[in-house]
């Protein structure tokens, strides 16, 4: 499951950007996924690349760019090595 900004945080173009990767294919796996994810950052310029980083309970990272040719790439990361053990969940 996505857990998405406040609307009421957005601007037009952030919004925009959103409602583009609210419709990939990418977004309905992370959507269908047991795992909350979070939004890192988001894009909030119109022009490509525009990138989103999100991140699970587990400290998985997932990045997707949508390059100028309107196709999508994504990079996957465990970034719990960097997070300290204390704030780790059991």
């Amino acid at each position: 499951m996505i857990v998405w900004p406040s609307e009421a945080k957005l601007t037009p173009v952030a919004k925009g950007n959103l409602e583009r990767f609210k419709a990939t294919a990418a977004a309905r796996a992370l959507e269908d996924d047991t795992e909350q994810w979070r939004f890192v950052n988001w894009s909030w310029l119109k022009d490509p690349p525009v990138r989103f980083t999100l991140v699970n309970d587990q400290h998985r990272m997932v990045t997707f760019t949508l390059g100028s040719t309107g196709h999508y790439t994504m990079h996957e990361a465990d970034v719990s090595p960097h997070i300290p053990k204390a704030l780790q969940a059991e």
